[in-house]
């Protein structure tokens, strides 16, 4: 595991473990990569925190079906949609009383090979 940045909410690196998670900043914030795939960005800023927390790399494709997987994220949930592409995103909020459960819980669909989860292209998130 790539651990040379000190990244926020760390503890999910330890619930990819033992995955090969490439950390990459990115936009002030980090992205995390496992098999060449973005499919977590974690942000903690003091500019807009309402936007802080883990943001799950996903397609408009895999959006209802991840949305039920992760049914605690629906109320803080946040789509930035890549109008260039498929690509957009779950935005698990760090006020959610749940967090890291959630987090927990999308790390375990990393770590089990879930395929809704990850994209190919390196897009930028519009409100970060």
């Amino acid at each position: 595991m790539d651990t040379k940045y000190n990244i926020p909410f760390e503890f999910l690196m330890d619930y990819l473990n033992p995955k090969k998670v490439k950390i990459r900043p990115m936009l002030g914030c980090f992205g995390l990569y496992l098999n060449n795939k973005i499919v977590f960005f974690l942000r903690e800023r003091k500019e807009k925190p309402t936007y802080n927390g883990v943001w799950v790399a996903t397609t408009t494709e895999n959006l209802a079906s991840l949305s039920k997987t992760l049914p605690s994220i629906n109320q803080h949930l946040k789509l930035v949609k890549d109008h260039n592409s498929n690509n957009t995103w779950l935005f698990i909020s760090v006020q959610d009383d749940k967090f890291e459960a959630v987090v927990k819980k999308a790390c375990g669909l990393v770590t089990k090979g879930d395929k809704r989860i990850g994209n190919t292209k390196k897009k930028s998130l519009a409100t970060a």
